[in-house]
């Protein structure tokens, strides 16, 4: 099991890189490289960092079309950003995200989960 710092340090690399690989315009690995820093956040028990790279995964969602997973991964990160009762600026800027999403989501959350 992952711990410390090296693996707070492989959460961030694997965000970064879903990221840019995001950015390239390649989203199946910019999925899965987020899906890894989320693993790697939920298991150190990182809140904040998992609701960020929760952020990050839906704008791979949304440019994929996958409005119903992006909507899922938002309600995710909202979640746990008023949990941790993280600053308001970021619980409203999820909110005006969700806004958004275009309502007609006809796309599947993928089973696996984000």
């Amino acid at each position: 099991m992952p711990g410390g710092e090296g693996a707070r340090g492989q959460a961030g690399t694997w965000d970064t890189l879903g990221y840019a690989y995001h950015h390239l315009g390649d989203h199946p690995k910019a999925v899965d490289c987020y899906r890894r820093s989320l693993r790697l956040n939920r298991v150190l028990g990182h809140r904040y960092n998992e609701a960020e790279t929760l952020v990050h995964l839906s704008h791979t969602h949304r440019a994929t079309g996958a409005i119903g997973a992006a909507r899922e991964t938002l309600r995710q990160a909202l979640a746990l950003y008023r949990e941790i009762q993280a600053p308001d600026a970021e619980v409203e800027q999820v909110r005006a995200l969700l806004a958004e999403l275009p309502q007609s989501a006809r796309s599947a959350v993928p089973r696996s989960g984000p």
